[in-house]
């Protein structure tokens, strides 16, 4: 019956997720800007890869809880970083843009840059830490399979919605608003 439950909320979340995708493939380029609309789809997406993930790891009721638990607080930690990292990046965007730019203020930015990446990392390998106490050896390679096949597709998916190339005579460009 859990099983059947399960099933039923990954049916729905994945209609609900494929008219998400269908509408991002026509709108990704006009509203990359748009944060929220951003932020809702990255949290589908994740809430679609939990879902998929549980169903592969097929857990007990103890192993769900403690594993959403760990799964919860990893994303938590790395949304957090990420988010200061787009911070950053945007700082330093809009500083190399001054004419009175200083080559130690940029190191200095970019070395904070990838010392929050390397945060990132922690929290990743910190994760896969905790579930070792939580999974056995068996789920935990089927997790590992899972991750970096669902990457994989999801890269592949992303570049799908790349724009076209552009044409060669510069007279056919479309007109575009450049974005800073």
């Amino acid at each position: 019956m859990r099983k059947l439950a399960t099933v039923s909320v990954l049916i729905t979340f994945l209609i609900m997720s494929s008219s998400i995708v269908s509408n991002a493939q026509g709108h990704f380029r006009r509203d990359h800007d748009d944060s929220a609309r951003r932020g809702k789809f990255m949290k589908n997406l994740e809430n679609l890869r939990l879902l998929k993930l549980l169903e592969v790891l097929d857990l007990n009721e103890n192993q769900n809880d403690q594993f959403i638990s760990a799964f919860s607080k990893f994303r938590s930690a790395s949304k957090s970083i990420q988010e200061k990292i787009e911070t950053d990046v945007t700082d330093l965007s809009d500083y190399l843009k001054d004419e009175n730019k200083s080559d130690d203020v940029i190191l200095k930015k970019v070395d904070e840059i990838v010392k929050m990446k390397e945060e990132i990392e922690k929290e990743r390998k910190n994760f896969f830490e905790n579930t070792k106490n939580i999974l056995t050896a068996e789920q935990l390679g089927k997790m590992m399979v899972f991750q970096e096949r669902f990457e994989r597709e999801m890269l592949e998916k992303v570049r799908g919605f790349r724009a076209p190339e552009p044409p060669s005579n510069p007279d056919q460009m479309p007109d575009v608003p450049m974005h800073d």
